[in-house]
């Protein structure tokens, strides 16, 4: 083989290996304006800690053992009341985690190391109420319950 042909065998290589870089660049940066634009979209993204960390405390307190026992001590589902404003925004907060998760939009180790243990004492909190709000709107939460699957299913054990 001569000079020239080893040299347009390189070129051709690096160019074929630059397009290949480029279109994984790509793909990661269409994934990130993806993820950019639902969490602009989503009010659930923009909660400040000390609000995040007030609600999960008023969660953690809930004491029930199904819906109706849920509703005789705290009220019926409705946002007016502020514990059940705590329970919507960190279901649809951890609801909205768990799409961007499922979608391979972040990374489920980094939600973990972040988020896991609340995550799990969160969803093991309203687990009594699920079965009676997937009644009256049976795809609640499950988004969060796949988010909740994957903390607990961890390589690592976390408790």
């Amino acid at each position: 083989m001569d000079l020239a042909t080893a040299s347009a065998i390189v070129l051709g290589s690096a160019a074929i290996i630059g397009l290949f870089l480029t279109v994984i660049q790509l793909r990661q940066l269409i994934a990130q304006r993806r993820t950019d634009m639902l969490i602009s979209l989503s009010p659930w993204f923009r909660i400040d800690f000390q609000d995040l960390q007030s609600m999960s405390n008023a969660i953690l307190a809930i004491e029930c053992d199904d819906y109706d026992d849920f509703v005789k001590k705290y009220g019926e589902l409705n946002i007016d009341n502020p514990l059940q404003n705590a329970l919507a925004t960190m279901s649809n907060y951890y609801e909205g985690l768990g799409i961007l998760m499922k979608r391979k939009l972040v990374d489920k180790e980094l939600i973990r190391d972040l988020y896991g243990g609340m995550i799990i004492s969160t969803w093991e909190k309203i687990l009594p109420i699920v079965p009676e709000v997937r009644k009256r709107a049976p795809s609640s939460w499950a988004n969060f319950e796949y988010l909740y699957d994957a903390m607990v299913r961890a390589d690592r054990p976390f408790r």
